[in-house]
C-alpha cells in the first residue's frame, strides 16, 4: 500500500528500508520479484536497505557493504563476490562464507605460485612479494581430484 501511495507522487528515488524484514521465506522471495519487476517499469533509482545479503545480491544494480556506519567496498554484486575488498566483505558475502587461510612468507615459492594445504597453487594476476599473505577460497572454486 506505501509503496502504491509513494509511486502516485512520481518521486525521483524511492527509499526501501528492511521493507521485507517480517515476512516468511516463501513471500519474501515472491517479494523479491516483484520489487525487481517494479524497478524495471518505473525506471527509477531505489536505496534499498537489508541485512539479507541474498535481498542485496539479487536486486542491487550496485551494494554499498557498511560495517558498523563505515564503508566498506562499493561495487557490483558480481564485484562483491569475486574480489571483495577486504576479509570482512570476503566473509559476510556468500554463503557458505569464503574460507580464509593466511601463507606464511615461506609458503611463497614465485611471484605467482605459494604451497597452501600441502599443494602449489598458481595465482593469477597477483604478484606475491615474500611477506604473509590472507588467500580467499569459496568452496566453489575447489575441484576434488579423481
Amino acid at each position: 500500500m506505501a509503496i502504491g501511495r509513494a509511486i502516485t507522487r512520481n518521486p525521483k528515488i524511492f527509499l526501501f528500508d528492511e521493507p521485507l524484514s517480517n515476512l516468511d521465506a516463501a513471500l519474501r522471495a515472491e517479494m523479491r520479484v516483484e520489487i525487481s519487476k517494479l524497478h524495471q517499469q518505473i525506471k527509477t533509482n531505489m536505496i534499498y536497505v537489508t541485512h539479507d545479503q541474498v535481498e542485496a545480491m539479487t536486486l542491487a544494480d550496485r551494494i554499498v557493504i557498511l560495517n558498523e556506519g563505515n564503508i566498506e567496498q562499493v561495487g557490483t554484486p558480481e564485484e562483491i563476490y569475486s574480489d571483495p575488498a577486504n576479509i570482512f566483505v570476503a566473509q559476510f558475502i556468500g554463503t557458505p562464507k569464503m574460507n580464509i587461510l593466511e601463507i606464511d612468507k615461506k609458503d611463497i615459492k614465485s611471484e605467482k605460485i605459494i604451497k597452501v594445504l600441502g599443494n602449489e597453487l598458481t595465482i593469477k594476476n597477483v604478484k606475491l612479494e615474500k611477506r604473509k599473505h590472507f588467500i580467499g577460497i569459496r568452496p566453489e572454486h575447489l575441484k576434488k581430484k579423481q
